[in-house]
């Protein structure tokens, strides 16, 4: 169980595709992941400014600081440079107190699933239940994320 089967024909049709299997989290069976583009491009995000970083007073204190940097030029061209150095700013500060937490969630998940392919051991399910709870601590700060 918990694997994919497939021909050769398939495999010179889809060149690029690679299965995985995911963390074993919420069932005794493991997701199957299929992905036929791997050579997609990669593709810049938008700034986003988000709600959960309103309640954090050092959210403001980034605002202020930069749009009280002095920038010369056209007001038009003031207003864009000082909106791409905030969004920046922001964008440092949100890494460095909420950390990447899709970066992390997948590290974590990417951990479970190396733990639980090992032999089972006292040790191996003692770190599955402390990286399940961490998973979990990270889910809930991205849910208040996206709140």
């Amino acid at each position: 169980m918990d694997r994919a089967v497939v021909s050769s024909n398939w495999i010179t049709q889809f060149k690029k595709a690679r299965v995985q299997n995911l963390s074993i989290r919420h069932s005794d069976h493991a997701v199957i992941l299929l992905d036929t583009h791997l050579d997609r491009e990669v593709v810049r995000t938008p700034f986003w400014y988000l709600d959960a970083w309103s309640r954090d007073e050092g959210c403001r204190r980034v605002i202020e600081e930069t749009l009280d940097v002095v920038i010369r030029g056209f007001h038009s061209f003031i207003l864009c440079k000082k909106l791409r150095l905030t969004a920046k700013a922001l964008s440092k500060w949100n890494v460095q107190l909420f950390g990447h937490c899709q970066t992390k969630l997948k590290a974590l998940e990417k951990l479970l699933s190396d733990v639980q392919s090992r032999l089972p051991s006292k040790e191996n399910v003692e770190l599955e239940g402390t990286i399940m709870l961490e998973i979990e601590e990270v889910e809930k700060r991205l849910e208040s994320i996206w709140k």
